[in-house]
């Protein structure tokens, strides 16, 4: 009997493990199950944090650690990954953008994404013909313009426009129309550049399920400081519309809205910067997994093994996981999730390619336990799945 060529390829399990930690507990039980098993991992991403070690893992590449600004104007250390011919140069919002650089005392409406314009001018020093960018993880709700402020050259004139675009939400109310017009300056710094955003293509900019709304609770926000938030993004969205001939459907003739693209919402609202710069907007949960080679991987294996912290329905709608499933499925090839929790029935794991489903924590109780020590829960859990997914011939 051939060995079973088995892909482990799992997602980070937010807020506990990265998606190389992951794959290594993984292999590690499912090895002490099916020791006669030829195991390849392949950690994936979605865009957020663990995006560039996934790629650096799978190809290889420069890394370069420059500082920033965070946020709230403080120095943190980011990294910026060119491939190994120099032609593509991959960034990480949530390094700059994320919720572990706030404090306690950081209002959210003061974030801004300027530092990952900082980040941006790293990567167009390296020369590259296409900069992609992981979008998820993001939690700073100023749509973006921070990061487009500061890639307008500085000068005296441009000095208002940058302070206006990049002290966060609370102060874009103050933007008037000559204020943006330097924006075709920053856009014109990608000129040659293929600019690709990797995001939630789902999430919404602005109502009742935008990223104000949705993002707010997360840094802090009471309902009544999250409408002030989503009120300035309001303003400040359509004074950039007005500002920009926006394009037209090729169909029908009717204006194409910067603000209801898919991905516009993408990183916490960074979509929409990204998009006014001409970035092409793509779904993180496809896009993070095909540019470490999800589909070439597939086809060396037998089995896939995936997995993700909680298997619910945001997995199910927007997880780099069940974009491993269909992609496996798809292929004719059996798929596993190996997750923390399952929240989601057969029913709905079945529809999204999974074959089956298995949980480190069978029930609410027992999830702090896998917290305190998730790689060993993990690996016990992946050993036993081994042994039903990949009995030894005698058996």
């Amino acid at each position: 009997m051939s060995p079973v060529r088995v892909l482990i390829a799992p997602e980070r399990y937010a807020g506990l493990l990265d998606p190389a930690d992951a794959a290594a507990a993984i292999a590690l039980g499912w090895s002490s199950g099916a020791p006669h098993d030829t195991l390849e991992t392949l950690p994936v991403s979605d865009g957020g944090p663990g995006f560039l070690d996934t790629v650096a893992r799978a190809h290889g590449g420069e890394l370069q650690v420059v500082t920033v600004d965070d946020p709230w104007g403080r120095p943190t250390p980011a990294t910026v990954l060119a491939s190994t011919d120099g032609a593509t140069v991959y960034l990480e919002a949530a390094q700059v953008c994320g919720e572990q650089l706030q404090n306690p005392t950081d209002d959210p409406a003061d974030a801004s994404s300027a530092g990952l314009g900082q980040l941006l001018e790293a990567a167009l020093q390296c020369g590259p013909r296409r900069i992609v960018v992981g979008l998820t993880g993001s939690v700073v709700l100023d749509a973006g313009l921070g990061m487009v402020g500061h890639l307008i050259p500085q000068g005296p004139q441009q000095a208002r426009s940058r302070a206006a675009l990049g002290s966060g939400a609370a102060h874009l109310v103050v933007l008037d129309p000559d204020d943006l017009a330097a924006l075709d300056i920053a856009i014109g710094r990608f000129a040659g550049i293929h600019l690709v955003a990797l995001g939630d293509l789902g999430q919404p900019l602005l109502g009742l399920a935008g990223v104000a709304a949705t993002y707010g609770p997360v840094l802090g926000a009471d309902p009544g400081h999250a409408q002030l938030i989503e009120a300035a993004l309001g303003y400040a969205v359509d004074l950039v519309r007005r500002s920009r001939p926006e394009p037209r459907d090729l169909l029908t003739g009717t204006r194409m809205r910067l603000d209801r693209q898919p991905g516009a919402g993408a990183g916490a609202g960074l979509g929409f910067g990204f998009a006014v710069l001409g970035a092409a907007l793509r779904d993180g949960a496809i896009g993070g997994p095909a540019t470490v080679g999800l589909a070439q991987a597939i086809r060396r294996a037998d089995l896939v093994v995936t997995g993700s912290a909680v298997l619910g329905w945001e997995t199910l709608r927007s997880g780099a996981s069940t974009a491993v499933a269909h992609a496996a499925a798809e292929g004719g090839i059996p798929v596993v999730a190996v997750c923390g929790r399952v929240e989601a029935g057969r029913r709905e794991t079945m529809a999204a390619g999974f074959s089956g489903t298995y949980a480190a924590a069978s029930t609410l109780a027992t999830w702090p336990a896998f917290v305190a020590d998730p790689v060993r829960a993990l690996a016990t859990r992946a050993e036993a799945v081994a042994r039903t997914w990949s009995p030894p011939a005698s058996w």
